[in-house]
């Protein structure tokens, strides 16, 4: 049933990517930052926090249990969790935590536990981790019964796994390395060689670099993490760069939508992670987060941050010849103002 359902997809996959990469080719100003603060409770609490001052406001997220993993639209307007209650569960809702929809497993029965959403370059779509069925699926966002396995996706093996924003590559997490894939399931190539396994990554939004976190002193024995740090790789050279080099675990890094910055986490006592900002470089590392901590209920800790793209309309006309704006005659001729052209049909993608 699956290599049948394979092969159905592998088309429009194809067709999906080369048709509607539109909105990530537009990243746009940086908005506000999305993450989790962990202990306490609820065990999960879903924050948005201001970039330039760093104030954190909890989310009353409208779905049932915990929100974390928590991904930006590429138009910034709506969020992808991964809900934990009884199990897990991958909803989207507003960027105010509101009017959710969850996504289904197809055929899933009793035990679909679907986590690990994140966004397809249109906006419209979402791939997530379903354990039963298993795999990794492709659906759009709120069309129940419309979820399809991903002609890469007959695995359990991929532990992350995210579009570029262009749409022309899949980065996947395999066994702690970064794999690279056609969207066509073709060409899977390891990315790069680390020393240590490597946990979580993220697509600059011009498609060409990703940056990660690499376990550089991995435990003798067994299990748990040594020391993270983050590194950038650029994708067409493999060229790889250490950003980060401190006592403790630096991990979870997210591009800014402008590209220029990168929010991550680091650890700052014992137990207790709070969100630091870097340029895109490594230089200017800076905190950005005082989370309060309470002996009683406490510690808490910050993670899992992704940053808020805010699309922004061309200034003037010679902007409308970049990044896929279209300049439209003698109806916007005097006023320099673009439109683009977007539609929710199907036959759009």
């Amino acid at each position: 049933m699956f290599r049948h359902r394979f092969k159905l997809v592998m088309g429009a996959i194809i067709a999906l990517v080369v048709a509607a990469p539109a909105q990530a080719a537009f990243p746009g100003a940086n908005g506000l930052i999305v993450g989790t603060i962990f202990g306490g409770l609820p065990l999960y609490q879903g924050t948005i926090v201001d970039p330039d001052t760093g104030a954190a406001r909890p989310l009353s997220l409208e779905f049932p249990g915990h929100g974390y993993d928590a991904h930006w639209s590429p138009d910034g307007t709506k969020v992808v969790w991964t809900a934990s209650n009884s199990h897990t569960d991958v909803v989207v809702t507003d960027a105010q935590g509101q009017t959710y929809v969850h996504e289904e497993c197809p055929n899933a029965g009793d035990r679909p536990y679907p986590s690990g959403g994140s966004w397809m370059p249109n906006g419209h779509q979402i791939v997530f981790r379903c354990q039963l069925p298993p795999g990794w699926f492709l659906a759009d966002v709120g069309e129940s019964g419309s979820a399809s396995l991903l002609p890469f996706g007959e695995t359990l093996d991929r532990a992350q796994l995210a579009f570029s924003p262009d749409g022309t590559k899949v980065a996947s997490l395999v066994h702690g390395n970064i794999t690279l894939i056609d969207p066509d399931g073709s060409d899977e190539a390891t990315l790069v060689d680390m020393p240590g396994p490597i946990y979580e990554f993220d697509w600059a939004p011009d498609s060409r670099r990703l940056v990660f976190a690499v376990d550089v002193a991995p435990p003798a024995e067994c299990c748990g993490s040594g020391n993270l740090e983050v590194f950038v790789v650029e994708v067409a050279s493999r060229s790889v760069t250490r950003l980060t080099n401190a006592p403790g675990p630096d991990s979870s890094p997210a591009f800014s939508p402008d590209g220029t910055r990168i929010v991550f986490v680091r650890e700052v006592e014992p137990g207790i992670t709070e969100l630091f900002l870097m340029n895109a470089t490594g230089i200017g590392q800076e905190r950005l987060t005082f989370t309060p901590q309470d002996p009683v209920v406490g510690p808490f800790s910050f993670g899992a941050p992704d940053w808020q793209p805010i699309q922004q309309l061309p200034n003037s006309k010679a902007d409308c010849k970049h990044g896929g704006w279209r300049h439209y005659g003698n109806h916007f001729k005097n006023e320099g103002k673009c439109v683009a052209f977007v539609s929710r049909r199907r036959k759009h993608n």
